[in-house]
């Protein structure tokens, strides 16, 4: 297993971890989890979506954002550099763009072949980082697609 594929399995991972921190019913939220007016929207196979909890985080010099709406569908996204700036996601390309129906479902990854994207990191202040995003993502080799087009994220805290 590569790197990347590492990487996007811990990202994953984390999905679970903050959807089960938005099923809480107390105020509280865990530190780098946004919750209130939507951070995260995306159109999805034709359909809206939009996150109601949103988190982001760094490891080394890659940025990792994961938005989980209220049915417990996911997006997310890798960077592989963390600055402003343009990441394309191509066939093996450590930038990805993911999503994920529900816990449990296939992960669909646009670094699969014929998978694309691109993923822009429009503005990074403090701890606070926006962007938008487009990509077509693969269950795997010759396998299902998704479109996710017209994604934002907006003044994630990581």
């Amino acid at each position: 297993m590569n790197t990347s594929e590492k990487f996007l399995l811990l990202s994953l991972a984390s999905i679970f971890l903050f959807a089960a921190w938005g099923c809480k019913k107390d105020n509280e939220s865990p530190s780098g989890v946004q919750q209130g007016p939507v951070k995260m929207r995306a159109v999805v196979d034709g359909r809206q979506w939009s996150a109601s909890v949103v988190s982001a985080d760094t490891i080394g010099a890659r940025l990792s954002v994961v938005g989980v709406a209220g049915d417990g569908s996911t997006i997310s996204l890798v960077v592989g550099g963390f600055s402003e700036g343009e990441y394309t996601s191509y066939p093996a390309a450590s930038t990805v763009g993911a999503w994920q129906a529900e816990a449990g479902a296939p992960v669909y990854a646009s670094n699969q072949p014929s998978g694309s994207g691109l993923i822009v990191i429009d503005e990074v202040k403090d701890t606070i980082v926006s962007g938008t995003f487009f990509f077509t993502a693969l269950t795997g080799p010759g396998g299902d697609s998704v479109s996710v087009r017209n994604g934002v994220f907006t003044e994630v805290g990581y």
